[in-house]
């Protein structure tokens, strides 16, 4: 048996731990939801807690190892930024949040609904910014997020062993995927947290039974007229 590094004890420990809101969250199969993917699918609901997303989990958990005054820094386009801020709030931190320049206005307005400072940089550069920053503060910790520039060794090691297949979807295919979630579930995943739908919809993913996360209803005010034109032609 491969070790991947991750320790059951330690996992059953952390659950205890996390703030309530970001656990037991629903999961259920959805008939409608099977019918409009032609597939016998489980979806866990991941958009019901402060953030709309399950990122609060893992930073809600490693802030507690910092001591409270610690300034976290990291690079974000969204998500991983507001579980840094609600995360820093809740334990005595503060936040840095460097960000790309153009993201949607929807995520900026939420992180700094959350104390967080937004820092703006140059396409390209926010992680680089970030580490710079972090670099200039005795006080601060670089804390690493999803987009990143280059992948996490431990994590490629890991997705080696444990992903058996890579698909992709397009914009099309993400699009009708929020709407049906939207015309289904009730909810508007962002078009990342559509992404694993779309490719239920789209491949023919092996197994009788499948299960997906959905994620991140914050999707930009932009797309919902496409959206709802999407939605009304569809269902």
């Amino acid at each position: 048996m491969h070790d991947l590094g991750l320790d059951l004890t330690r996992i059953e420990q952390a659950s205890s731990l996390i703030d309530p809101v970001f656990v037991d969250t629903p999961q259920f199969v959805d008939e409608q939801l099977c019918v409009a993917l032609g597939r016998r699918v489980m979806v866990k609901i991941e958009t019901l807690n402060p953030l709309r997303s399950f990122k609060g989990r893992g930073i809600d958990l490693l802030a507690r190892e910092f001591a409270p005054g610690t300034r976290l820094v990291c690079e974000s386009t969204g998500n991983f930024g507001r579980a840094v801020g609600y995360a820093a709030a809740r334990h005595g931190l503060s936040a840095e949040m460097f960000v790309p320049a153009g993201i949607s206005p929807v995520k900026l307005a939420r992180m700094a609904s959350l104390g967080v400072r937004v820092h703006e940089a140059s396409e390209g550069r926010a992680e680089q910014a970030a580490r710079a920053y972090a670099a200039t503060c005795e006080d601060s910790v670089f804390v690493e997020g999803v987009a990143i520039s280059a992948p996490i060794p431990e994590s490629v090691a890991r997705m080696l062993l444990l992903v058996d297949d890579v698909v992709v979807v397009d914009d099309a295919d993400t699009l009708a995927a929020m709407c049906t979630a939207l015309a289904t579930l009730g909810v508007l995943p962002e078009p990342a947290g559509a992404a694993d739908l779309a490719a239920i919809a789209t491949h023919d993913v092996p197994d009788e039974v499948l299960a997906t996360a959905v994620i991140g209803p914050n999707v930009a005010t932009a797309l919902f007229g496409d959206v709802l034109t999407v939605t009304e032609v569809s269902h």
